[in-house]
């Protein structure tokens, strides 16, 4: 009769402490279309930062929460993100010269703890700004 108790007392204290996350996440792709393109290709080396939101003033909020540098495969993903509101900035990078390409803004609410977000498809369009222009 003892084992019984000492399971059931070592399970109430273990379950509790699960060490799984319970934090969200969000992922997406990133595409870009360049100047003259007719489709879409995977953004390779595009940098996407999540930043939190002040609900207050309607714009970011400090430091940066993280940023994510895409592959090839142009995706991104971001775990052990609280409940809340966040900008997701994704910064392109121009392939005629050393300067930053376009920049998009894109807001994410997280109203769950688990919750897996996944904003549509972010597309940097690149045709309005010729290679040497």
């Amino acid at each position: 009769m003892k084992t019984i108790p000492f399971v059931f007392l070592t399970l109430f204290f273990i379950l509790p402490f699960d060490s799984r996350s319970s934090a969200a996440s969000v992922s997406g792709k990133v595409v870009e279309i360049h100047y003259g393109a007719g489709t879409s290709n995977p953004a390779y080396q595009v940098t996407v930062t999540l930043y939190r939101m002040n609900t207050y003033l309607d714009r970011p909020d400090g430091p940066k929460v993280a940023s994510f540098i895409t592959k090839i495969d142009g995706l991104f993903h971001f775990e052990n993100i609280p409940k809340g509101e966040y900008l997701l900035r994704v910064q392109g990078v121009k392939s005629w010269g050393p300067d930053l390409g376009p920049e998009l803004d894109k807001r994410i609410s997280i109203l769950k703890d688990d919750e897996a977000v996944e904003p549509e498809t972010i597309v940097i369009d690149y045709k309005d700004s010729p290679p040497g222009g």
